[in-house]
């Protein structure tokens, strides 16, 4: 409910406007001749805390600069064990993430439709119409196909969207295996890389000009 008024009035106009409010507030029925100072000033932490902007508002949202879109089952992507936080660490290389479950249903189904026959596997299904949706809505500028498994349907699936992927676009396809022989140290190298050709290729790579030179529009951190 509008409280009306205007708060910006300097001396007895002010009080007796808070007065107003804070009757109107408290739902009593204030009298059209004196005001009561004492009950404004009792409301004053009221009208004060309403004023303060809450911790979380005081700074605006950060964007990461690069968005990635991992493929893989819920169980391997969202395990920081079996995934070696794969999720944490392009999280502090400042980089956005996209996942199967962040896509609709409808995009999904629209991306599978142009298959010449019926993708029979749900895993299947998913992982290639949402990530065909992603990288035709521009909304991805890496893929990383997380894997557990060198056979099966994952083998076939990812063969099957990065080839997809490489016949539309030019954008970057990385196939991780994490298995019982897998060691961090390699992980977060071919990591590590991925990322870096990333940034370098936001950074310079599409940005020439006529002569040829360099343009530069950000600068990463080294």
């Amino acid at each position: 409910t509008s409280l009306g008024g205007d708060a910006s009035l300097g001396g007895d106009a002010s009080i007796s406007w808070l007065d107003k409010a804070s009757r109107t507030r408290l739902g009593e029925r204030f009298p059209q001749s004196q005001s009561s100072p004492r009950l404004s000033e009792r409301s004053l932490p009221f009208f004060e805390g309403r004023r303060t902007v809450p911790q979380d508002r005081r700074t605006v949202p950060h964007v990461p600069l690069l968005q990635v879109a991992v493929i893989g089952h819920p169980y391997t992507i969202y395990d920081e064990y079996i995934s070696m936080d794969l999720l944490g660490k392009l999280k502090k290389y400042d980089i956005g993430v996209k996942t199967i479950e962040m896509v609709s249903n409808d995009a999904i189904n629209k991306s599978v439709a142009e298959l010449a026959k019926p993708m029979f596997w749900y895993y299947g299904r998913t992982a290639y119409g949402a990530v065909m949706h992603l990288a035709r809505a521009g909304k991805v500028d890496g893929i990383i196909c997380l894997t557990s498994f060198g056979c099966g349907v994952d083998s076939f699936i990812n063969d099957l969207i990065e080839r997809k992927i490489k016949k539309e676009s030019d954008i970057p396809f990385i196939t991780m295996t994490i298995d019982e022989h897998s060691g961090e140290a390699g992980f977060n190298t071919r990591l590590e890389a991925f990322t870096d050709m990333l940034h370098w290729r936001r950074c310079n790579e599409d940005n020439l000009p006529t002569p040829g030179e360099h343009i530069y529009r950000c600068q990463i951190n080294t």
